[in-house]
């Protein structure tokens, strides 16, 4: 992923973060999904909930939730790759796991809600 990307959907984040929180949150607790997925995107795009519109909020993406779940219904992530997938996922009280969708492509990221707690070297993770 671009670092200018990158940079952008941090700033966004320090806005939105603690929303996101909540709603990873209320889908663990409501049993939607134990690997929730936010989407960053700039165009609308048929995947998740909308959530957060960014010409509402004067950011640079928009934001929708999802779940693993559903990445499998829509073979963004093949079944044979779910255990990868599962293996890789952190854990979602300290990391928010993004899909960034720019350009028509794809790439996750996870990134810690609070990095005031992590270790000095935890960077995020481009997987």
């Amino acid at each position: 992923m671009d670092e200018e990307l990158l940079k952008q959907l941090e700033e966004d984040l320090s806005v939105c973060r603690e929303y996101l929180r909540q709603v990873a949150i209320a889908m663990r607790k409501g049993e939607v999904s134990n690997y929730p997925i936010f989407i960053a995107h700039r165009e609308e795009i048929d995947l998740g909930v909308p959530i957060i519109h960014r010409s509402e909020m004067d950011l640079y993406w928009s934001f929708s939730a999802s779940h693993l779940e559903d990445f499998v219904n829509k073979k963004i992530v093949v079944l044979e790759k779910v255990d990868d997938f599962k293996n890789a996922y952190r854990d979602p009280a300290i990391y928010i796991c993004v899909f960034v969708v720019d350009a028509a492509e794809g790439s996750f990221v996870s990134i810690p809600f609070d990095k005031t707690n992590l270790p000095p070297n935890s960077q995020p993770q481009l997987n």
